[in-house]
């Protein structure tokens, strides 16, 4: 009797997972991230509230028994080497110092604890690491999508599913992404009109695979989910 249930139960745990996206809640040691469900412009929009957290990049993806809320995608990943695209910090540790992808407009940095979104260019970011390398912490190079309220233009037409890093305009910080398949310029018009005064992309497309910590369980978040295993890099909700 004590196998069969343990069978059914197995078998009930996969059918929830496959049709819901969720796995059940077991011990969850950390609080839960907040979600809001925000419609704009016909689109769907998840806010994942950064709330009492604090957010780090890591190089390795935690596990999710660990103290983290909240994992995603953040720098793009090289795809002749699998390493990160651009500078990277992670603990204070500073990667890519010579390799700074001037294609990429944005940066996030984490500086003891207190953090921003800026847009750059080579030369601005090199001066930035300068001045800032004593205390920076984390950080990560990617394509800026909202700078000072005003959202940026692009040429690329393609769509997908997004996700962006953002700051709002009171203050506060949030990992949002969409529903349908938008392009970059959707998105970012998109997120200006939701209130951003910054915003800096997270990677996505075959690299989406995430997951946040709710009341519910653990939720997978991605719909393509087939690079996860070549992604290089993450941004991760931790307690402060």
């Amino acid at each position: 009797m004590e196998v069969g249930f343990k069978i059914i139960a197995a078998g009930f745990l996969v059918l929830l997972f496959y049709f819901t996206g969720f796995v059940p809640r077991m011990s969850l040691n950390v609080p839960e991230v907040r979600i809001d469900t925000i419609e704009v412009n016909s689109d769907m929009y998840k806010v994942f509230h950064l709330d009492s957290f604090g957010i780090e990049t890591r190089l390795e993806r935690p596990s999710a028994s660990s103290e983290v809320a909240l994992c995603v995608p953040a720098a793009y990943t090289n795809l002749a080497d699998n390493s990160v695209d651009g500078l990277f910090c992670s603990d204070s540790k500073l990667f890519n110092a010579n390799k700074i992808n001037s294609s990429l407009k944005g940066v996030f940095m984490n500086i003891n604890d207190s953090c921003f979104i800026r847009k750059v260019n080579r030369v601005s970011l090199a001066e930035l690491i300068s001045e800032e390398l004593p205390n920076l912490k984390y950080a990560f190079q990617q394509t800026c999508l909202v700078s000072n309220h005003s959202p940026e233009k692009f040429q690329d037409n393609n769509k997908f599913q997004r996700r962006a890093l953002v700051e709002f305009s009171n203050g506060k910080w949030a990992i949002v992404e969409n529903e349908s398949s938008i392009t970059m310029n959707e998105f970012a018009k998109q997120l200006a009109a939701l209130g951003t005064r910054n915003a800096i992309y997270m990677d996505m497309g075959a690299w989406d695979e995430g997951w946040v910590k709710t009341m519910r369980g653990r939720l997978i978040l991605g719909k393509f989910k087939t690079q996860t295993k070549r992604q290089s890099n993450w941004l991760v909700y931790t307690r402060k």
